[in-house]
């Protein structure tokens, strides 16, 4: 939806505070993406513009993260580990979020720790399985 507009300046409401180009958002949308052609021309877009209107800390920030841009090696690594203070750290590599504890999370965790195990809902929520005589089975 921002591809029009490539290239313009993002100015909040009240043209208080500017925001860099939108090139520089686009970049970092197609590159989580994985579309790294479109990434790359809008990251150079950027990166021009930066450097056209002498935006210096906007350049130098641009560029940091390209050089802290994890290089690709096939392997994908997948992040889903608490935090100090009941926090989670959710996300691939590059574009990672923290999150706060949620009942999933400790459920997601729990299957992909051990992957080749079946574990019961029932021992993902902590409950016990009551069963009753004289009540007919329905589902295994």
């Amino acid at each position: 939806m921002l591809v029009p507009y490539g290239g313009w300046s993002v100015v909040n409401a009240g043209a208080v505070m500017w925001h860099g180009v939108t090139d520089d958002t686009l970049a970092r949308g197609f590159a989580l993406l994985g579309e790294t052609e479109a990434a790359a021309r809008h990251r150079a877009a950027a990166l021009a513009t930066y450097n056209r209107i002498g935006a210096t800390w906007w350049r130098d920030r641009l560029a940091a993260a390209l050089a802290a841009e994890p290089q690709p090696t096939g392997e994908r690594v997948v992040h889903l580990h608490e935090q100090p203070g009941g926090l989670w750290l959710v996300g691939r590599e590059g574009a990672t979020f923290v999150l706060p504890r949620m009942r999933g999370l400790l459920h997601l965790h729990r299957l992909l720790t051990e992957p080749d195990r079946d574990i019961p809902a029932t021992t993902l929520v902590g409950g016990e399985v009551v069963e009753q005589p004289g009540l007919e089975l329905l589902d295994d």
